[in-house]
This record gives structure tokens, C-alpha cells and sequence, in this order.
């Protein structure tokens, strides 16, 4: 019996663009729900309700950066779908690297990091459709054109931008083309079953191994101990001070040096 050949989803090139929206996620939800395909991006210079995991708030202004969603429609298991953030931020990492000649880290299990202050954020939420197929929304917020003065004083010491960190002046629609391919081409690894290369991508650029963490499980509880970077699932390693291994699938992770008033009360 001959393997039936994989058939390859729509991709859509479609970009709506605004000059300022509520929420990318929102309106890509929207239009991944109605049937748009794997591909279609919405992208803003400024959102007004901008979100990141755990329903922080996103600092999104006008002009300074950009915000983007893409639907995704990616052949893979349930669960593998946490992978992937990983798998954009996977992409992201690399396609940071080449546009600013600086070295890239990344923050398990959506943070993106370039001399040790954040960059840009992911946010992936599922969603359903018409057509009843596996979909999800990658949110993306990047610090393109900030200068230290741009960000809000409690972000200024731990934030940055593309411009900060290289000095150049970027195209936002070039930039979120490039974005697209990139995280596109790391959903494909994923389908292809290369979830191993992500995971090194990320253990390679891992800012947090080996270093003191914190982590707030959903019960509320706090953990505290050693992050020794992320498995073969994508699950985030913690040993706590008795040596108990934790695998951390999600919550609330903070580097402990950098947050003494982490509380998860």
C-alpha cells in the first residue's frame, strides 16, 4: 500500500494593515474563525489593548514598533501545539541575528532577548474555524525603532529595540514580510517532525539556563531553583533546592536576580 502524499494547506498572502487597532490577536481570531488560510497576517503600528501571556499588557506604541498576528493551520498533534511558540521563536531568534549582526537569546517560552533586556514578545492562542481544522494565532510585538526614552521608565532598564541594539532604521512592512516567512518556515520544520532542531535553536540561545528561576504554577505556588534548559517536549527544566526536578509546561517564569519582588500572591 502506497503512503497517501501530505496535502499541503491554502497559504494565503493576504496582509490587513492599520494604522491602529485594539488587538492584532482580535481581528486575526476573526478572520482565522471565518476561514481565512495558514498565512494571513494582521499587522498595526500601534494597538491599544495589546496582550502578552497571562494577560499582561503589551506596551504598544504608536510608530515605535510592530505588532502582527498570523494564522497558522499546521498538521501536527495536540500536543505538539505548544511547540509552536517555540518553533516562532525559534525563527524570530534567527531572523533577529541576521538583520542586526548581534547575538540572540531566547526566554522560555516566548521572549525574545538581545544584550540581555527583551526585544520582542509571542503570544499563541488556539482557535477553531469553519472548516473545523487545528488553528492558532501567533501574535507578535517587536521594539523596532524605540530609544530608551520611548519605553515607560519601569521598562527602560529591561527593554531594548532592533535600532538600540544595531543602530539601523528598519522597514516595518519589509520587517513583518520577513517575519512571516520565518515563522512559517519553522511551523513547516515542525510538521516535518524536526521538533529536535528546534529545541537546540532554543537551548543554544537559552538565557535562562543555569541560572536562579521562578516559577508560579497554576495552584499559586512558587518554585525556586536552577533552570536547566528545555526537553525534548519543549518543556522548561527547574531543580528546586531539594533537587526535585520540575517540568514546566506553563506559568509564570521569571529570572530570580532580576525580579526580588516576584510574588505570586
Amino acid at each position: 500500500m502506497h503512503e497517501q502524499p501530505r496535502k499541503n494547506p491554502p497559504q494565503s498572502e493576504e496582509v490587513y494593515s492599520y494604522t491602529s487597532i485594539d488587538s492584532t490577536n482580535n481581528t486575526a481570531k476573526e478572520l482565522a474563525e471565518k476561514g481565512s488560510a495558514q498565512g494571513c497576517m494582521v499587522v498595526a503600528l500601534q494597538q491599544t489593548a495589546g496582550r502578552g501571556r497571562l494577560g499582561k499588557k503589551w506596551h504598544s506604541p504608536a510608530g515605535k514598533g510592530l505588532y502582527c498576528s498570523l494564522i497558522v493551520r499546521p498538521e501536527i498533534s495536540a500536543d505538539d501545539l505548544p511547540m509552536i511558540t517555540l518553533a516562532a521563536g525559534a525563527g524570530l531568534a534567527l531572523l533577529f541575528e541576521d538583520l542586526t549582526c548581534q547575538p540572540v537569546g531566547l526566554k522560555w517560552p516566548n521572549d525574545i532577548f538581545i544584550f540581555g533586556k527583551k526585544c520582542a514578545g509571542i503570544l499563541t492562542e488556539s482557535v477553531g474555524s469553519a472548516a473545523g481544522d487545528r488553528s492558532a494565532i501567533v501574535g507578535i510585538g517587536v521594539n523596532v525603532t524605540h530609544r530608551t526614552e520611548d519605553f515607560p521608565e519601569e521598562l527602560r532598564k529591561t527593554s531594548t529595540s532592533l535600532f538600540m541594539v544595531s543602530g539601523k532604521v528598519f522597514d516595518l512592512d519589509l520587517l513583518a514580510q520577513k517575519i512571516r516567512t520565518c515563522v512559517l518556515e519553522k511551523v513547516a520544520d515542525l510538521e516535518r517532525g524536526m521538533k529536535a532542531d528546534i529545541i537546540d535553536c532554543l537551548n543554544e540561545r537559552d538565557v535562562m539556563r543555569g541560572r536562579s528561576a521562578q516559577w508560579v504554577t497554576a495552584e499559586r505556588k512558587l518554585v525556586k531553583g536552577i533552570a536547566e534548559g528545555v526537553d525534548a517536549c519543549g518543556l522548561l527544566r527547574i531543580r528546586d533546592g531539594e533537587g526535585k526536578l520540575h517540568k514546566v509546561l506553563s506559568g509564570d517564569i521569571r529570572l530570580a536576580e532580576t525580579d526580588s519582588s516576584f510574588d505570586p500572591v
